[in-house]
């Protein structure tokens, strides 16, 4: 917008500068106004998205430990069974069931070897394990 002021002193034309919309007031009220909005909105989002996030990682959380309880549990079932197939009479029990006609074995029937250690000539395919009285041979 062009004004034209008339001055009485000075034959010249002054013109006035157009106003954009914007002055130092405007700006300085922007900014000390809506900066702290603005902060305070983005502090809000960013407490919301990590209450969501915790409350995600304590359903994980519940979650594994539910899983940790089964499996705990089972554990123990498992050992439970274990240590009932190792019992004599249930290995017993079975051979009678499947009628596989086997007995006790007889005194001096069972022969406890000791197993050789890793890396020794009997773990290397030698017949006899060192220090052994055994031999190991094979049926031809």
């Amino acid at each position: 917008m062009n004004l034209k002021v008339k001055n009485y002193g000075d034959t010249r034309r002054k013109r006035r500068r157009q106003d954009d919309g914007f002055s130092i007031r405007t700006t300085l009220y922007l900014a000390f106004v809506l900066s702290p909005v603005c902060l305070l909105f983005a502090a809000a989002v960013a407490h919301i998205w990590m209450a969501a996030k915790t409350e995600r990682l304590g359903e994980k959380g519940e979650k594994i430990r539910r899983e940790m309880g089964s499996l705990d549990l089972e554990t123990t079932n498992n050992r439970i069974k274990l240590e009932n197939y190792k019992r004599s009479s249930f290995i017993f029990g079975q051979i009678e069931r499947f009628d596989l006609k086997l007995g006790y074995p007889r005194p001096g029937q069972i022969v406890k070897i000791s197993s050789p250690k890793p890396g020794s000539r009997m773990a290397k395919g030698d017949k006899k394990a060192p220090g052994s009285k055994v031999e190991i041979t094979s049926r031809q």
